[in-house]
């Protein structure tokens, strides 16, 4: 997930910045920083946020789903435990961009599963269900984004879903035992380089004490250099999404 522009989605990301910049910039450099805010909030008024925002409203109304609205400010204060610092807010991504990413992994998905860290309301959750994986899972830390991706699992009942063994848990990704299946890992940008190398190295010591096929899809991929350092080779690409395959195991 990543920042999105409501209200809740403000809070959040204000609470998090603000704890981050001090601890790591002081107050000097954290208020230098703040100078650059307007034009990363601009980037939110551009078109293509604007088709994307457009395109996620008509997915929820077709299947009467809560997906596309962001954090409500009152979940902003439940979140606890060591990683809510270094969490991003929550944006999902379109179903365009998700089923190009899927198309480019050549797996048997009746033999894999399916891992969304950072699972937000759901939407890739949802959307991995018209696939056929052996379990499709989601980790999320916020109660009020698992309650509502839970709720979203529970109502999302298309033609065209082929998955029924879907799970959202609460918790922290830190804390999720790595499934043994072979696996697609998802993450839409969802927390920074201070939770995501650690889960990456706990991805890359369970492949390699059982080896099997997996792959990242990484929307929005700002640390995608800690993907390939973890033993990930890029393998396909789209504006704002990277698909990664398991290669080399990464370094020892």
């Amino acid at each position: 997930m990543s920042a999105h522009g409501t209200l809740g989605g403000l809070l959040f990301g204000a609470r998090r910045k603000l704890a981050r910049s001090l601890a790591e910039r002081g107050v000097a450099g954290t208020l230098k920083r703040a100078a650059l805010w307007p034009a990363r909030t601009s980037r939110r008024l551009s078109p293509d946020h604007i088709r994307r925002r457009r395109e996620g409203r008509a997915f929820d109304r077709r299947h009467g789903v809560d997906t596309a609205k962001g954090l409500e400010a009152g979940w902003i204060v439940s979140l606890q435990g060591p990683s809510w610092r270094h969490a991003y807010g929550y944006d999902p991504i379109t179903p365009t961009a998700f089923h190009r990413a899927l198309a480019a992994i050549p797996l048997e998905p009746d033999r894999a599963v399916f891992v969304d860290f950072g699972a937000g309301k759901g939407r890739a959750m949802l959307l991995a269900t018209h696939y056929s994986f052996r379990r499709v899972l989601g980790v999320e830390m916020a109660p009020g984004l698992h309650r509502v991706a839970a709720e979203n699992l529970a109502r999302y009942r298309p033609p065209e879903r082929v998955c029924q063994d879907a799970e959202v848990v609460r918790g922290d990704a830190l804390a999720f035992t790595i499934p043994d299946d072979p696996a697609v890992f998802y993450f839409y940008d969802p927390f920074g380089p201070a939770v995501f190398a650690p889960l990456l190295e706990r991805i890359r010591r369970s492949l390699l004490a059982r080896p099997r096929t997996a792959w990242i899809v990484y929307h929005d991929p700002r640390c995608g250099d800690l993907v390939e350092r973890a033993g990930f080779r890029r393998v396909a690409g789209a504006p704002g999404t990277v698909v990664y395959a398991w290669e080399t195991g990464g370094a020892s």
